[in-house]
């Protein structure tokens, strides 16, 4: 009797587990929780103007899109505090690129003009803010034959190669910027060119970067980032259009001439 009771119960509880188990595995699945596009690392510095007084306390640092959707409008604010934490300014700036891809890191700078008769800020905070998008970014600018080495005499990071421009479109206003890295993985300075001509669809020029006035190890990392200010349609695409516009308008003035009397 003892036995058909203990295996009565045991088959009770198992059934009881079994129908719990059934009915949480019905219950809909939480959402994975987005990680959202983060500041993963900045630095600053005092930076002067060639030639002139003008010095300004730079604060640089890289933006990661943490989501798998692309972002845009990519804002960074940043509050200026004194030895006293009082607040001191606010600068509002953008990253490099106005559209981030998931997993892409692209950097961003903030100037503050520094006033002879202050210091430097004591510290700062920053805050960012974007915006999710459909949008997406113009491929077709590829970096060719990439070299570097740090120059003996300055100690400045000089990287040289090609651009191509592999797409269909021509591309105006290209900037290079390169981001360096320490050993520690924090971002050291940025640095940019600017390609000063129009490239064409298929067209190569040459680009070079130097990390001045910084001095940077030749151990230390670095991320290219190519941003364009415009891309245009080639010349030859606006000729079709141009084309198809005339032969549509000939024709229909042929039209009008045989039917209405033209």
């Amino acid at each position: 009797m003892n036995r058909k009771i203990v295996f009565a119960v045991t088959v009770a509880i198992t059934v009881v587990i079994a129908v719990i188990g059934a009915y949480y595995l019905t219950l809909p699945q939480a959402p994975a929780r987005e990680v959202p596009p983060e500041i993963i690392s900045h630095t600053h510095y005092t930076e002067t103007v060639e030639n002139t007084s003008i010095t300004f306390y730079k604060v640089v640092g890289v933006v990661q899109n943490n989501l798998d959707t692309n972002i845009e409008s990519v804002n960074i604010t940043t509050k200026f505090f004194d030895a006293e934490d009082k607040l001191i300014a606010i600068r509002n700036s953008t990253t490099a690129s106005n559209i981030i891809e998931p997993s892409q890191k692209v950097p961003f700078e903030v100037y503050l003009l520094l006033d002879p008769a202050n210091e430097s800020p004591d510290r700062y905070e920053l805050t960012l803010s974007y915006v999710k998008t459909s949008r997406e970014t113009v491929a077709g600018l590829e970096i060719l034959n990439r070299n570097w080495h740090v120059d003996e005499t300055t100690g400045y990071h000089i990287i040289s190669g090609e651009l191509k421009n592999k797409g269909q479109q021509k591309a105006v206003g290209v900037k290079i910027l390169c981001t360096y890295y320490g050993p520690d993985g924090n971002v050291e300075a940025i640095a940019h060119t600017y390609i000063s001509r129009t490239i064409y669809g298929g067209e190569t020029v040459a680009f070079e970067i130097s990390s001045e006035p910084h001095k940077i190890s030749s151990d230390s990392d670095f991320e290219l980032l190519i941003v364009a200010q415009q891309y245009y349609p080639l010349p030859i695409v606006n000729y079709v259009i141009f084309a198809i516009l005339a032969i549509g308008a000939l024709s229909f003035i042929i039209y009008m001439k045989k039917r209405r009397g033209w």
